[in-house]
């Protein structure tokens, strides 16, 4: 009956999965078969007020995010669960997104203070990303207006990298007719910063945090051009040749798209601008399928290794719109969840983790 099976559900969850979270090491790591279990308890119906709490301690640890890959994607359906059991879970998640101690405590760490920030942002990502298509429409509006808020506030690079990060992933699990509000704010802030990059190349050069920032701009671009949203073609132009200058440029031509400023820039600054191996070419003759360019690239170490990007952007965004090859989306979830994962399985990218414990989600 309903009084043993929550009996037995709340002894699984005291006994086999809250010890398998009280590690003490430098990454989370729940043993595969004790993610199984809660894999299965989260699908038992009436069971929600017996491991709810266990599971939400879990995604509000701040080493969720360094596990590896695999595992990874079996929290998915286990989180998915836990945030839409209670929608209001969502809506506290972006009141702590936008929270700043600094105003109310002279004492607060403001590096610590946009970390947690980041954190939480990533945390609202993955729960987009766990879902359905629309899963959260009706939180969308203040999904946006705390986006919208965010890039245009004066907030560190970190926090601004997972602003892009999360608009990824909205491109790929929202409708475009849902998104249509976005447009005006994004494209005006990445014009402002894709100026700021050009007039001022050495401060993003220096900063580990700028190149991330930059790099996940990048990333949204790239996405942009692969699955060409009817929004984004009305302003394509800004950012890449869409004409057939792309392809076969004539004798007199000069690129003046802010990608091309860009490589411009970069590889004046720069003394070795050279193709690299892991920026791929979506355009290969032997894909089935087209592919994201730079989306399983993690860091850079110098601007200079986003040169050969810049400039064969615009040839393959001209050259998508006229292949009849479909877009590998599997591939767009997999270069997703490797950036929201830090693992050294998923890759060499910037750790994203606080120390001191589990927050309340």
């Amino acid at each position: 009956d309903a009084d043993r099976i929550q009996a037995i559900v709340s002894n699984a969850v005291y006994y086999i999965v809250a010890p398998a979270a009280r590690t003490r090491s430098r990454t989370l790591e729940v043993d595969a078969s004790v993610l199984a279990v809660i894999s299965e308890l989260v699908r038992m119906p009436g069971t929600v007020k017996a491991w709810r709490s266990t599971v939400a301690d879990i995604f509000g640890d701040g080493r969720f995010f360094s596990m590896p890959l695999a595992k990874a994607k079996c929290w998915q359906p286990i989180i998915l669960a836990l945030m839409t059991q209670d929608k209001e879970r969502v809506v506290d998640l972006l009141a702590r997104v936008g929270a700043s101690a600094g105003a109310a405590n002279i004492f607060a760490n403001r590096e610590l203070e946009m970390l947690s920030r980041a954190l939480n942002l990533r945390r609202l990502s993955f729960t987009i990303f766990a879902g359905d298509q629309d899963a959260f429409l009706t939180q969308l509006p203040l999904i946006q207006e705390k986006l919208v808020d965010l890039l245009r506030s004066a907030v560190s690079e970190v926090l601004h990298a997972e602003v892009y990060l999360c608009l990824r992933v909205l491109l790929v699990r929202f409708s475009a007719r849902n998104l249509a509000n976005f447009w005006p704010v994004l494209m005006t802030e990445l014009m402002r910063l894709y100026d700021q990059v050009a007039t001022e190349p050495e401060s993003i050069q220096q900063s580990a945090d700028g190149r991330n920032l930059l790099l996940s701009t990048l990333k949204l671009l790239d996405l942009l051009v692969l699955i060409q949203p009817e929004d984004f073609q009305i302003n394509e132009w800004l950012f890449v040749t869409d004409t057939i200058d792309a392809v076969y440029p004539a004798d007199d031509f000069q690129p003046e798209t802010l990608l091309d400023s860009l490589s411009t820039t970069f590889q004046k600054n720069s003394k070795n601008a050279s193709s690299h191996s892991h920026v791929a070419a979506a355009a290969a003759s032997g894909e089935l399928k087209r592919r994201l360019q730079i989306g399983r690239l993690r860091a850079v170490s110098s601007v200079a290794e986003l040169v050969p990007f810049l400039n064969c952007v615009s040839q393959n965004a001209f050259e998508g719109n006229y292949s009849d090859k479909p877009i590998d989306f599997e591939d767009v979830d997999m270069c997703l969840l490797a950036d929201m994962f830090d693992s050294d399985a998923a890759g060499n990218g910037q750790q994203l983790t606080v120390d001191g414990g589990a927050s309340d989600v």
